[in-house]
């Protein structure tokens, strides 16, 4: 029987203990990962993608679940009734660190496919997960944008959640950037609604530019669903968003200095 979540974080040990052993256990799953995804493209050409997706997925959310576990975190995550339990939408969230993409396939939307920029595809494990279950974006490249866009935008019409940071880069101080043009474009193509996904904490688990990995205490919050045809276009689609979106980080943040 497998242990939950609160279970395996109820005993943390000491910090320079948690380094040494996440270090061994991600040391050991990217030599497992090799030997995994190597299976999940076989079965992709041999038996098609809906086996592909059914073996490949519990692997990923695992592994993206344990990111948070082998630090002695459990993510705090407000309103998930709001993201719905059948059908497309583009979820999106701010963008921090590496940890967002953890806690967007392992806790928020684990069937999502995802789009994240081609930088991320050197990543140890991380990359190879992410080309399973989700498109690198290359923006020096627009042939292969446009590909990666219509690819996310045939995921959303047959039915799958699709997650991106409109963002497009992580912050390096925890602030929302502007979003990228054209980034919410896909819900409008595809007709979806939008679910925002505010993110805070991850800035201090694993910094951009950081090799290292902190505990830190980690929440989100599910806003309430955005329709783009109840806006005039998407540059005022992203306005609202982004204005939506930084008031309520602006919120979780004066939660954390009360506390």
């Amino acid at each position: 029987m497998r242990k939950t979540i609160d279970e395996k974080i109820s005993h943390t040990p000491p910090l320079f203990i948690q380094r040494l052993w996440m270090g061994f256990l991600f040391s050991g799953y990217v030599v497992y990962s090799f030997f995994v995804f190597s299976k999940a493209e076989r079965i992709k050409k041999t038996k098609g993608k809906r086996e592909w997706q059914q073996y490949v997925r519990p692997k990923v959310r695992r592994f993206c679940q344990r990111c948070f576990v082998w630090l002695g975190m459990k993510p705090q995550i407000r309103h998930m009734e709001r993201l719905p339990d059948t059908g497309a939408y583009l979820l999106i969230a701010n963008h921090q660190s590496f940890f967002d993409v953890s806690l967007v396939l392992g806790f928020l939307s684990p069937n999502a496919f995802l789009m994240a920029k081609k930088e991320f595809s050197k990543l140890p494990f991380f990359g190879r997960a992410v080309s399973q279950v989700g498109y690198f974006i290359d923006r020096k490249d627009p042939k292969q944008a446009i590909a990666s866009l219509r690819k996310a935008i045939e995921h959303l019409k047959e039915g799958t959640p699709f997650a991106l940071f409109p963002e497009g880069t992580r912050s390096v101080d925890g602030k929302m950037g502007p979003f990228q043009k054209n980034s919410l474009k896909l819900a409008y193509i595809a007709k979806v609604p939008i679910i925002p996904v505010v993110i805070e904490g991850t800035q201090y688990v694993m910094p951009k530019g950081s090799f290292f990995a902190l505990r830190a205490q980690v929440k989100a919050e599910v806003l309430e669903a955005v329709h783009p045809e109840d806006h005039p276009d998407e540059e005022q689609l992203s306005r609202f968003l982004h204005s939506e979106m930084q008031a309520k980080k602006k919120e979780m943040e004066n939660e954390k200095s009360n506390h």
